[in-house]
């Protein structure tokens, strides 16, 4: 048995070697691999400012079967590429589309000029390939500075390393030489007669460039500027033209925007108000005035209208202790929402559809039960508020509309903007590289417009009034110890509450009285240690009603073991829940070269260059 077992295993592991073997041998054909021996470049510089170019690619092809060559040349700064003639040794290749053994195909695409050649199958041997064209326009012409010529002449896009590369430039006789640079792999060059010389230091790797760059005096090319570099002076004025049009156009949108929000959104100007105001300026509700004074109907206003309703007698909010966690481990605050039998007949819309939403035909609701539903209510709120600000002629217009209007202005006008630069950069942004300059400008203009939008609603005269007297209404509030002693304005505690909650200052309001024993509980408020009693159990106070004062936090604190700050806590839950809860929505719900100087020249960036490879 322990035989066979061995034999098993010895038969297991040569299926295994077999295996990868048949796996590892069709990879391994699969695997091409070649280096440059030698990649060699004469450019001969012509009369007319064209250029001949010989390059002499030596390829040793070290493993894997071969069938063809490319060469890949941008035309991006010539006037064309001409004349290709490619040869391997004396065997001259025939120009054909055919893809016959020694013919060779040509095509142009976009701006590049794509060169194919085709040979019997190789592998294991070492070829010498000349490939030849001429280069109309490669000199540039600068009559008052000096002429010069950039050329890569070793393309930067080849995936294999190149062991020794030289490139030769022949000028016509008597030639002035400048400056003399290298961009890419590192060179010496030297001067022999009219020819000038480049080798490299050390073997290129892959990736790797060599671009050469001479100046030399001009009147040596008796030649006109290309059309290339006419074409490239003329899109170096109109970028200059551009980014002054771009950077006008900017100050000109920004300053248009200002002086529309000067023209239409400032508020009038009103006269000296009080430095405070210790009552409430009118009798419009606190929700609505949270509105007024900082132009916006949100969440603080909704909460606000809430309380006031319960303050005013519409409803109760009651606090019991709940076991939260696993198991009922531990526990936490939960509140409920009673109705009470106050008619609404004079309640304004907004005020209804809170007390609608959260009540329906039922008297009681926790606040749980408004997670993910009464959020469908806000906006029916918010509108109703923003209706009363209009309707009390603090606004002509709703200022949510008027902050719509300037942002679908300004989103429009970035859209139309974004597509119609995008188009223009497709479609001349190779030679102008701030053609988008303009469209920056007025895209910038149309997002400082959405943003402005915001504080484009603008007062009347009569708003401006009431919103200034609000606002010293608000700075009693923020700082009521500076101005009154605290015991003796506990009544206000409950009163301004709801103001306190509009104005965004409530935490404050209520740590402030939480420090002050006698400040009465509101009688709408039960605090999960009061218990939860009958609404005859306590009496009330409220406007229009005649009730007693209800029991100080202090007292009703005696002799238990909770006490005022057990209230003020559970107070400031209550309404961070309670905004946080209405606020919330299902899941999937969205929210609402150079200069001649004595020969000298700076930059680089010539022609020639692309890609070069075999397959």
């Amino acid at each position: 048995m322990r035989r066979f077992s061995h034999r098993f295993r010895y038969a297991w592991w040569l299926v295994l070697l077999a295996i990868s073997l048949l796996v590892a041998k069709p990879a391994q054909a699969q695997s091409k691999t070649f280096y440059w021996q030698r990649y060699d470049v004469d450019v001969t510089v012509q009369p007319n400012g064209d250029l001949l170019v010989e390059e002499r690619q030596t390829i040793v092809f070290t493993s894997g079967t071969f069938r063809f060559g490319y060469r890949t040349i941008p035309l991006e700064k010539t006037d064309g590429i001409e004349g290709i003639e490619l040869w391997e040794g004396g065997q001259q290749y025939d120009s054909s589309s055919s893809e016959r053994d020694y013919t060779f195909s040509q095509e142009k695409d976009g701006n590049e000029l794509h060169v194919r050649w085709h040979f019997p199958p190789t592998s294991g041997s070492m070829h010498t390939f000349t490939f030849r064209y001429t280069v109309r326009g490669g000199v540039r012409i600068n009559p008052e500075e000096g002429d010069s010529i950039f050329w890569k002449a070793i393309p930067p896009d080849h995936s294999f390393r190149i062991e020794n590369a030289r490139v030769n430039v022949r000028f016509p006789a008597g030639v002035e030489l400048g400056d003399i640079v290298t961009y890419g792999a590192q060179a010496k060059h030297s001067r022999e007669g009219d020819t000038v010389t480049f080798v490299a230091t050390r073997g290129l790797v892959a990736q790797q460039e060599l671009e050469i760059g001479i100046a030399f005096a001009p009147g040596l090319i008796q030649a006109e500027k290309p059309e290339w570099q006419k074409a490239q002076e003329r899109a170096e004025i109109l970028n200059v033209v551009l980014g002054a049009a771009g950077a006008l156009t900017l100050v000109i949108g920004l300053l248009a925007i200002l002086v529309v929000w000067y023209m239409r959104g400032r508020d009038p100007e009103v006269g000296p108000v009080a430095d405070y105001l210790s009552e409430p300026p009118s009798t419009i509700r606190p929700g609505v005035a949270g509105t007024l004074v900082d132009e916006r109907a949100d969440m603080q206003d909704v909460i606000a209208s809430l309380v006031d309703l319960a303050r005013r007698g519409y409803m109760e909010m009651v606090e019991t202790e709940a076991s939260l966690g696993l198991l009922g481990l531990g526990s936490g605050s939960q509140f409920t929402f009673r109705r009470t039998d106050k008619p609404w007949d004079s309640l304004e819309s907004f005020e209804t559809a809170i007390l609608q939403k959260i009540f329906g035909n039922r008297q009681e609701r926790s606040l749980g039960d408004l997670k993910n539903e009464f959020y469908t209510a806000i906006p029916k709120v918010k509108k109703g508020l923003y209706h009363q600000t209009v309707a009390h002629q603090f606004f002509l217009t709703d200022p949510e509309t008027v902050r719509g209007r300037y942002s679908c202005l300004g989103i429009t006008l970035l859209i139309i903007t974004g597509g119609i630069g995008y188009l223009a950069v497709k479609l001349w942004g190779g030679g102008l590289s701030a053609i988008f300059c303009p469209f920056v400008s007025v895209g910038i203009a149309g997002l400082a417009l959405v943003f402005t939008g915001r504080v484009m609603p603008v007062k009347t005269r009569r708003g401006a009034e009431e919103a200034a007297k609000w606002k010293a209404f608000k700075r009693y509030l923020q700082h009521i110890d500076r101005y009154t002693q605290l015991e003796e304005a506990t009544e206000q505690f409950d009163r301004y509450l709801p103001y306190a909650i509009a104005f965004g200052i409530e935490r404050s309001w209520i740590n402030r009285f939480a420090a002050v024993p006698s400040t009465p509980i509101p009688v709408w408020y039960y605090p999960a240690w009061v218990g939860t009693r009958s609404t005859g159990g306590r009496s009330r106070s409220v406007e229009g009603g005649r009730g007693v004062r209800a029991p100080s936090l202090d007292g009703m604190s005696k002799g238990m073991a909770t006490g005022l700050s057990s209230m003020s806590a559970g107070l400031t839950s209550m309404l961070n829940t309670a905004g946080s809860t209405m606020v919330s929505r299902p899941q999937s719900s969205g929210s609402g070269g150079g200069s001649w100087s004595g020969g000298g020249f700076s930059g680089g960036g010539g022609g020639g260059g692309g890609s070069a490879g075999f397959g």
